[in-house]
């Protein structure tokens, strides 16, 4: 990492089962690069929980996001790359699929939801070094 060379790159595929509202589910990747890690309970849950400042406790973070289409016919790839920043000690990849019509934009946890019918497979997480030049 010392020669800020090092790129972290993340995939996925994601697949639901038809379901009848169009746009409904997202799926998502994000690693974020961090030089250290929360020392207590209650530090996770600041940075966590539903107002959390894990953003603003990265060094780096890198996110894709796709919609699901709702036919469910074929495997939905995605791919997230970060160049890893040389003081990062950590890297936290967070995999997730989210319910558009549960999630509140006000900050409050929406509640519980049960995803059937949704997968995941086929996930890769490579660090390799690759300078800037290429």
């Amino acid at each position: 990492l010392a020669e800020d060379d090092a790129l972290v790159s993340v995939e996925s595929s994601f697949r639901s089962l038809p379901f009848g509202s169009e746009g409904r589910y997202r799926c998502g990747l994000t690693i974020h690069a961090l030089r250290d890690l929360p020392e207590s309970v209650d530090q996770w849950e600041r940075i966590m929980g539903p107002q959390g400042q894990l953003a603003e406790n990265s060094l780096a973070t890198g996110q894709r996001n796709l919609t699901l289409p709702s036919n469910g016919a074929e495997w939905q790839n995605l791919r997230v790359e970060l160049r890893v920043p040389s003081d990062a000690r950590y890297l936290m990849v967070a995999i997730h699929v989210v319910d558009g019509i549960a999630s509140l934009p006000s900050g409050v946890e929406p509640p519980a939801v049960e995803f059937k019918g949704h997968f995941l497979d086929d996930i890769r997480v490579v660090l390799t070094r690759q300078s800037l030049a290429q």
